[in-house]
């Protein structure tokens, strides 16, 4: 029974490490928000949600691939990458005018995020976040 316990309490302590390394949702310094519900957030970057409450268009920044953008769809989206991407495929063969903006590194999703206004992304915990605001996801 202490085995089982045990290897419960290590499973808890991995997956909160894990968790807590997790991507950090950033967006532009003039979005007034300081946090957003997870559903708020998966509904921005699939499209479903395009303005602030405060007024302007939300412009999602994601990362084209590997382990930071793995973990956001996951954690945020329940997706796969290639879930997330034939979703914004499908939406651009509609012609609606929506995209989603894509980047190869973590700098430069946060350089686009803090030029542009309105903008939201996300990048590795262990990125220092410079000239954007962190925002809390919460439940």
């Amino acid at each position: 029974m202490s085995r089982v316990m045990g290897a419960l309490l290590i499973l808890l302590f991995l997956s909160s490490a894990s968790l807590a390394d997790g991507p950090v949702v950033i967006a532009n310094k003039n979005v007034s928000q300081d946090s957003l519900t997870a559903k708020t957030l998966r509904n921005i970057f699939l499209g479903k949600e395009r303005a602030w409450k405060e007024g302007g268009f939300i412009f999602p920044a994601a990362l084209e691939g590997g382990p930071v953008h793995q973990k956001f769809l996951e954690l945020y989206l329940r997706k796969t990458p290639a879930q997330f991407s034939t979703h914004w495929r499908r939406i651009a063969f509609t012609g609606k005018p929506l995209k989603i903006n894509l980047f190869k590194t973590e700098r430069q999703l946060m350089d686009y995020v803090a030029q542009q206004e309105g903008a939201i992304g996300y990048i590795g915990a262990e990125i220092p976040a410079a000239n954007v605001k962190r925002i809390t996801i919460v439940p």
